[in-house]
């Protein structure tokens, strides 16, 4: 099993699933965590209610590092 690690936080999840697409375009597989939970408490704030977007950690850095370049 691989282990995931978060690459990035968003508020919302419509950022996370772009960045989503631009990574799994590269072909690194990610995940979108939290998207329900932020979505079902709009109120909520703050890290505990962001959308987290997961990576496998060999693809960490690679991840990152395109993330980065497209900002």
């Amino acid at each position: 099993m691989k282990t995931l690690v978060t690459i990035a936080s968003y508020r919302h999840p419509v950022p996370a699933y772009v960045a989503k697409t631009q990574l799994e375009t590269e072909g690194i597989r990610c995940f979108v965590d939290d998207e329900t939970s932020r979505t079902r408490d709009w109120l909520a704030s703050g890290e505990a209610a962001g959308v987290r977007l997961q990576v496998a950690s060999a693809d960490a850095d690679r991840a990152r590092h395109l993330l980065d370049a497209r900002a």
